[in-house]
């Protein structure tokens, strides 16, 4: 999802704020700090320098919005809410950012509902991102027409707002729409804004195609998918891992893709896809083990649910062993 989560925007609103505050050199250099170490991950010091600030400037809606970035960042989200509602009230400038802020914050806590009350106070506000939020909170509640309904009109009215075109085609894909999502993922790689996602495009078609049963093409985009996951794996293992082995099972290397998901086992999807290859090669047991540890967390039983559903329409099941998946997916059901 394209949404600033713990990205500041106090940066681009300094200069307008030293109207209001004065020429406060000390304050506007306290927060600069403040932000470099925000931005460089160094937390607890972005922190101290936003309570600096709130202590020099008690109505200063820029230090509560930072500290709501810091909270916020450390997952810490009914605190980040708090200061976030702080900054509101001392009129920060840019509400829509505000309110997707803390529109994310209701959505990490699984709050729906009151994520949907933000989201659409941001699109009010003409917030870029806010249609593309609430499709995600959608999506979340698995009402995936509403959600698709609006990524569509992100694409149309927030077209610079690229996720909404891969949430797009993923929402697609589990409504089985296999031929929109094509129409969606071809498009995008029309577009000179994809560039950088080329690999995740190829590697999407590589599936659709296979659930068509046109191989030829899926086996031209999944090759070319592979090679940018190979190249890039060497500079940027950890964001690679679990696409490639994801990619590989669907190319039917399995203990291949064993071996890379191996590569980093913290990772929730090279769990996924290291329980995957494990049954598809046969090692039931093992693939029971990996499946039963993590049976009772909905982010990991989800997820296998639904790679089971695109291992068959794709295809990619030995017929040996049909029946294992389907064992597994009654365990875990």
């Amino acid at each position: 999802m394209e949404t600033k989560k713990h990205i500041s925007f106090i940066l681009a609103l300094i200069f307008s704020s030293v109207l209001v505050y004065g020429q406060n050199v000390n304050w506007e250099k306290v927060l600069n700090k403040a932000n470099r170490d925000f931005n460089k991950g160094n937390l607890d010091k972005a922190m101290a320098g936003y309570k600096k600030l709130s202590e020099q400037t008690s109505d200063c809606p820029f230090a509560y919005y930072g500290m709501g970035d810091v909270y916020n960042a450390k997952e810490k989200y009914d605190s980040a809410i708090v200061c976030y509602f702080k900054a509101a009230e001392y009129k920060h400038p840019n509400s829509s950012s505000l309110y997707n802020e803390i529109g994310m914050c209701y959505l990490n806590k699984k709050d729906y509902d009151q994520a949907l009350v933000y989201y659409n106070k941001a699109l009010i506000f003409n917030s870029i991102y806010a249609n593309n939020n609430i499709g995600w909170v959608y999506e979340m509640k698995k009402d995936y027409s509403k959600a698709l309904e609006y990524y569509y009109k992100s694409m149309e009215n927030q077209p610079e707002v690229s996720n909404a075109y891969f949430n797009a085609g993923n929402v697609c894909i589990n409504l089985k729409k296999y031929k929109e999502a094509i129409q969606i993922y071809e498009g995008c790689l029309k577009k000179s804004k994809f560039q950088s996602s080329k690999a995740r495009l190829y590697s999407e078609l590589g599936f659709l195609y296979l659930t068509q049963k046109e191989q030829d093409k899926s086996e031209k985009n999944y090759t070319e998918a592979e090679k940018m996951y190979r190249k890039r794996i060497k500079s940027d293992m950890k964001n690679n891992i679990a696409n490639l082995s994801d990619l590989l099972i669907y190319r039917k290397k399995y203990t291949e893709a064993e071996k890379i998901a191996l590569m980093d086992t913290t990772l929730i999807l090279a769990k996924l896809n290291l329980a995957s290859a494990l049954l598809l090669q046969g090692k039931y047991q093992e693939a029971k083990t990996l499946y039963m540890k993590y049976a009772n967390d909905e982010e990991y039983k989800d997820g296998w649910l639904e790679d089971f559903e695109k291992f068959k329409d794709a295809g990619v099941i030995p017929e040996e062993r049909k029946d294992d998946v389907e064992r597994i997916r009654e365990l875990l059901k």
